[in-house]
């Protein structure tokens, strides 16, 4: 079993992966924005599917780096448009059950194991946009999501 780290684990497309990855007894460490969230996303996780090995965070990823490979740590990218029958992506492209698929593959297949950096379009390795591989671009948008967060 793997230690899995969910993003957005309170609605929508992380937290199905929270109850897939959960049911299937692998440890999950729960991340959202909403800390009043996640102590009953914990005992709703835990009643359906029998798994006590659950922790909920709120935290800050920007420092998540590639220099993790070296700790056991995988860090890869799935298209964020690609799976959201939510408020935000009210046109998905395909199911929920589809992106769980995606998730799961990314986080927990063996073939998976040793690969970091990556991103992924369904479940499939592709290039990002060519602005996402520039330094000067990467350094403006983190720059600027953090004047917009305020964090």
């Amino acid at each position: 079993m793997k230690t899995v780290l969910i993003t957005g684990a309170t609605d929508g497309l992380g937290k199905a992966v929270a109850f897939e990855l959960a049911s299937q007894d692998h440890e999950l460490l729960l991340h959202g924005r909403n800390p009043q969230r996640g102590k009953p996303l914990l005992e709703e996780i835990s009643a359906a599917t029998g798994n006590e090995r659950l922790a909920y965070n709120n935290a800050d990823f920007a420092e998540m780096a590639p220099q993790q490979k070296d700790k056991g740590v995988t860090v890869n990218v799935l298209h964020p448009a690609t799976y959201l029958p939510t408020k935000i992506g009210p046109n998905p492209v395909s199911k929920m059950e589809d992106g769980v698929e995606s998730v799961c593959m990314l986080a927990i297949a063996e073939e998976m194991a040793d690969m970091t950096g990556k991103y992924f379009f369904q479940t499939r390795e592709q290039r990002a946009s060519a602005q996402a591989y520039d330094a000067t671009e990467r350094k403006k948008l983190m720059e600027l999501s953090f004047k917009l967060t305020g964090v």
